[in-house]
């Protein structure tokens, strides 16, 4: 009303509606700057809104309020999520090979003996390891009183040895104390045993 006031309606031909009149970067720009952290989180890198503001200002020159970070992400389609989790460990290539399990695992049955007649089962192994400790749990007591309780840090762990058939969902699993060389080999006679009258496939641990 103040600008209609001292400018009539001029002031609709003078400044239009919408658009990014107060943009402190390019469109070019703002994605040159996005592109650059999107390469930080596919290294690993957590990319917040603090991190925005740090590279916007560095670019800039100056400072850029919280409200231009988020504006900025907003205006390219970034949204907040929960990084995906991966073992410091993961080999890259190794999930890929996983793309080709099919074949993986047919060439793996060509090396079972012709003459075997008996019926293919493909399993899936694995192993977990189970624990609890010890913490006193919370009681109700009167204001004046607070209970005592004997306390020691104790951690008691124990393991799950397993396997499963996708194809049926088909399972055999063992609880053992430990997980090593010995016990491993305990739960594969057992398995194959236990399956006898199958020839098996296993893969464990992404390798079959």
């Amino acid at each position: 009303m103040h600008q209609y006031n001292h400018k009539g309606q001029d002031v609709f031909i003078l400044q239009g509606r919408g658009g990014r009149r107060r943009g402190l970067l390019s469109r070019n720009e703002e994605e040159e700057l996005l592109e650059e952290l999107r390469e930080r989180g596919e290294r690993g890198a957590i990319v917040i809104a603090k991190t925005i503001r740090e590279y916007a200002a560095k670019r800039l020159g100056t400072e850029v309020s919280k409200d231009y970070a988020y504006d900025l992400l907003h205006r390219h389609g970034w949204r907040k999520i929960e990084p995906r989790s991966r073992h410091p460990k993961s080999d890259s290539e190794n999930r890929k090979s996983l793309k080709k399990l099919p074949e993986i695992v047919a060439s793996s049955v060509r090396t079972l003996a012709e003459e075997d007649t008996r019926p293919l089962k493909v399993f899936f192994q694995d192993e977990a390891r189970f624990g609890r400790m010890s913490n006193p749990a919370r009681c109700w007591a009167s204001a004046d009183f607070r209970p005592i309780v004997p306390m020691q840090r104790v951690r008691e762990y124990t393991y799950i040895y397993g396997a499963v058939c996708p194809a049926d969902g088909d399972s055999f699993s063992l609880i053992l104390p430990s997980a090593n060389t010995g016990m491993m080999t305990l739960y594969l006679r057992e398995f194959s045993l236990f399956y006898k009258d199958y020839k098996i496939v296993m893969v464990m641990d992404g390798s079959p």
